[in-house]
């Protein structure tokens, strides 16, 4: 009987389609500091510029509807309750 251990191989790729394929990681390349400052500039200045809008407007509308519901439950409790 051989012991031998298959071989363990570790492959990886900078290419998100090729890696998914089994066995394969995907290992993205490491971004430059230029890179990143563009992707601020860039793509992620639109976000950022209206995050906390966004923030506050799901805020509003979530305590509104907790409002809402707590009123609606006073109110069929005065009705049926009463």
């Amino acid at each position: 009987m051989n012991d031998e251990k298959q071989l363990e191989l570790d492959f990886s790729s900078p290419y998100q389609d090729v890696a998914q394929e089994l066995g394969i990681r995907w290992v993205p390349e490491t971004a430059t500091p230029e890179q990143i400052k563009e992707w601020h500039e860039t793509d992620s200045k639109w976000w950022a510029d209206r995050g906390l809008s966004i923030v506050a407007i799901a805020s509003v509308l979530q305590f509104g509807s907790l409002g809402f519901m707590l009123l609606t439950m006073l109110v069929i409790e005065i009705n049926i309750g009463g």
